[in-house]
């Protein structure tokens, strides 16, 4: 996996704050609760359900399963950090059946065939190998068991020199939508699809946006004048990438054949 995300203090403690002011409390990506409680809603979790959260956080979509659906959740993060954040509100709010682990999904020690569902949220972008990736995945699921992952993709054509030069700083190694349902097939997924969501991605920048606009300075919880600027001018070219066909945001369902 690239080194990049421990390269830049994205997720520092100010800026865990930061993000949660912007997407609700326990999340740190786009959407936050909102995309959250859709995506759920549509898994079939139910208490007998064992989910695997790749790239788990600081313990939203965690929290949200279990709160919701009694569903038991098992946490996986690379970043020590954001697991002790989430460690510590479980521990802190008596939560159980959730548990949140420090590692590498490419090479935890993990049960195979342990989960039902394996779900991940714009987490794994960093991981240049899919094709390794998505076996890795599959072999966590039990037979008749389901994968959902939200990630950025880019589009299908030519890119702009300026996007391929924010992927490459930023460490992502990203495929087309339907790239991505490509690889699910490969690695052996039975009812691979990949959906663009671009339209919703949109809207839901948009929304925060303004929410970003509308918050009071803090510069102690990272919303200072040049903060704003800097997030709302890197979400306006996201949007804009979005736009030209640069830049996609894919919804992947598979399904382990048993």
């Amino acid at each position: 996996m690239s080194n990049s995300i421990h390269d830049t203090d994205q997720y520092s403690d100010r800026s865990v704050r930061r993000y949660e002011r912007i997407f609700g409390a326990d999340y740190l990506s786009t959407g936050g609760p909102d995309t959250t409680r859709d995506i759920c809603a549509q898994l079939n979790l139910t208490p007998d359900t064992h989910v695997l959260d790749v790239g788990s956080g600081i313990g939203g979509s965690a929290f949200h399963i279990r709160n919701t659906y009694g569903s038991r959740v098992t946490g996986v993060d690379l970043l020590p950090q954001l697991v002790k954040i989430a460690n510590d509100r479980t521990a802190q709010r008596g939560i159980d059946g959730v548990t949140f682990l420090c590692g590498d999904i490419l090479d935890i020690d993990l049960p195979e065939g342990g989960f039902d569902v394996v779900y991940s949220r714009d987490a794994l972008l960093y991981i240049e190998d899919k094709h390794a990736l998505y076996s890795r995945l599959l072999s966590f699921l039990a037979p008749g068991g389901t994968l959902f992952v939200s990630d950025y993709a880019c589009g299908p054509g030519a890119l702009s020199d300026d996007f391929v030069a924010y992927t490459k700083d930023a460490g992502y190694h990203l495929r087309s939508v339907q790239g991505y349902g490509d690889v699910l097939k490969a690695a052996g997924f039975s009812d691979a699809t990949a959906t663009d969501k671009s339209d919703t991605f949109i809207e839901v920048m948009t929304r925060e946006i303004a929410r970003v606009k509308a918050l009071p300075d803090d510069p102690e919880e990272g919303i200072s004048p040049e903060d704003r600027d800097y997030l709302v001018t890197r979400w306006q070219r996201k949007i804009e990438w979005v736009q030209a066909g640069d830049m996609a945001w894919g919804h992947f369902h598979g399904r382990r054949a048993g």
